[in-house]
């Protein structure tokens, strides 16, 4: 599979706050090598699956404390 350029559409802008690109919902396609404000799992250029979670220990840390946590306890 190979960028076809459909994917320019879909172009995400650099977050000018902190946090993060995958923070704010921003997904990257490792085939095409770009951001994509886009709601699919698959690139919509390619057909190869999205990353939505980012591969460096800093980055991981920050969308974890960006993420609500599930702290609710079950009471039988």
């Amino acid at each position: 599979m190979s960028c076809k350029g459909i994917c320019q559409r879909y172009k995400a802008l650099k977050p000018t706050k902190g946090g993060g690109r995958y923070v704010i919902g921003q997904k990257r396609c490792q085939t095409c090598g770009i951001y994509l404000n886009w709601k699919g799992l698959w690139c919509p250029c390619c057909g190869s699956r999205l990353r939505t979670k980012p591969r460096n220990r800093i980055f991981k840390l920050k969308l974890r404390e960006s993420q609500p946590t599930n702290t609710t306890k079950i009471k039988s």
